[in-house]
């Protein structure tokens, strides 16, 4: 799915985004006027006529349940404004429209990046092409059954009967999936590979290592998806290296007030194309690179010790210098460890990206106190994904070690020798 007028479709309130798709479908409202306030819908394409467009859609009528959470970037959760009919919304996908209801989770994958490789996403909300740079494509969990209200695994059916026979629930190849992709050993492994078809992924022969393998997946799951909480990382009891993460501080240690929130760092600023359309460009931003404090560095060795690792192993997976990452020139995040600050998805620098879109200059307004907070969770959530590194890795080589050899669309016939192949399957096998 692609708006082609993410301006206009696209919100990070509902109730804005709202307000302008009821102006569109007034009709007391000239397109004078529409295309006075709305410039950027009102540019003629070949395949877009915007006053034959209108005309169509106020002679049906606004649809709007059809307003609903959208998948913008990765850690960027917004509202969209999807229409069936015409070219207002570009390039609509509609079978992936039935199946990309809340609450059922999408892998979102690429297929032969023209960039270095990026491991998938996991949302619960539909998803637009740029969720990954260049191109993303996307496998719901389930399916929904057209005619009917029934949904049915997003499975072939010789993966659906490999797993029947091992009594395994119909996620547990999804799950599997999102942990051999996050292994940081799988990346490295297979770069070249990646970078001319699909992913291929070992499954494992035995129940148990598939399970284990499939429970880690669904940990990983939670912190990659913001709406999915995540105790211990997004609520309850925090962990202890990570509740000391992405702090709101202002100078002088007083307490944060609504006028202290305007992101005037210098992260992005508004720019237009030459066809009038709205973008955002990236900017520099404010950041001070620093040593861990003593309370820092003593919150990650209990982190550590939790998770078998070295206060050294810590900082390999998390980095050995941190950064405050400023609003402004009075307020800023403390604590963000410099690979939690450089991680990317998608082809995106996540935190990064996300605070381009809300520089004061862009969004038009201070960011909310939840939206510093969001900051704060994107921060934690990030450096959970870090630290499962190496027990992804050690994931990874249990599931290559006992991979089963699959052979024209099925597998091969059980014996040691089969048990033993390292022959994947092809990660489209998820797919029906």
């Amino acid at each position: 799915m692609q708006t082609k007028r993410d301006a206009f479709l696209v919100d990070v309130e509902r109730s804005s985004l709202a307000a302008r798709i009821i102006h569109y479908f007034d009709k007391n409202i000239p397109n004078e006027e529409i295309a006075r306030k709305h410039p950027e819908i009102w540019v003629k394409t070949r395949r877009y006529d915007p006053p034959e467009v209108r005309k169509t859609l106020l002679s049906r009528g606004m649809l709007r349940e059809n307003i609903v959470r959208h998948a913008y970037r990765p850690f960027d959760i917004r509202w969209i404004y999807w229409e069936p009919e015409t070219k207002l919304l570009g390039e609509k996908s509609p079978g992936y429209w039935l199946h990309a209801w809340s609450g059922n989770p999408t892998l979102s994958a690429q297929q032969k990046p023209r960039r270095e490789w990026q491991p998938p996403q996991v949302v619960q909300n539909i998803a637009g092409l740029d969720l990954i740079d260049r191109g993303s494509s996307n496998f719901p969990l389930a399916l929904s059954e057209v005619g009917n209200d029934r949904t049915r695994p997003n499975l072939s059916l010789s993966i659906e009967n490999y797993l029947k026979d091992r009594a395994l629930p119909p996620e547990t190849v999804f799950y599997h999936i999102i942990a051999t992709l996050h292994a940081p050993t799988y990346r490295e492994q297979n770069a070249g590979a990646l970078r001319m078809d699909w992913p291929r992924i070992p499954l494992p022969h035995d129940a148990a290592t598939l399970r284990a393998s499939a429970d880690l997946g669904a940990m990983l799951a939670r912190f990659l998806d913001p709406e999915t909480q995540a105790p211990g990382v997004s609520v309850a009891a925090l962990r202890a290296g990570l509740r000391v993460l992405g702090l709101p501080t202002k100078r002088g240690g007083a307490g944060l007030q609504t006028a202290d929130l305007g992101l005037t760092a210098g992260w992005g600023s508004a720019q237009f194309t030459e066809s009038g359309n709205p973008i955002v460009m990236p900017g520099r931003g404010l950041i001070a690179l620093r040593d861990y404090s003593e309370r820092e560095r003593a919150a990650l060795e209990a982190e550590g010790m939790m998770l078998g690792l070295s206060l050294d192993e810590m900082f390999v997976l998390l980095g050995s210098k941190t950064l405050d990452v400023h609003l402004n020139s009075d307020a800023w995040w403390t604590n963000l460890p410099e690979k939690v600050w450089a991680y990317t998805l998608g082809g995106y620098q996540v935190i990064k990206k996300w605070l381009s879109y809300r520089e004061h200059s862009v969004l038009g307004r201070e960011l909310r106190p939840d939206e510093v907070a969001y900051v704060s969770d994107m921060v934690r959530r990030i450096a959970a994904v870090l630290l499962m590194g190496p027990a992804l890795d050690a994931n990874y080589a249990r599931a290559k070690a006992n991979a089963v050899a699959w052979e024209d669309g099925k597998p091969a016939a059980t014996g040691r020798s089969a048990r033993r192949s390292t022959n994947p399957i092809l990660i489209t096998a998820i797919g029906s």
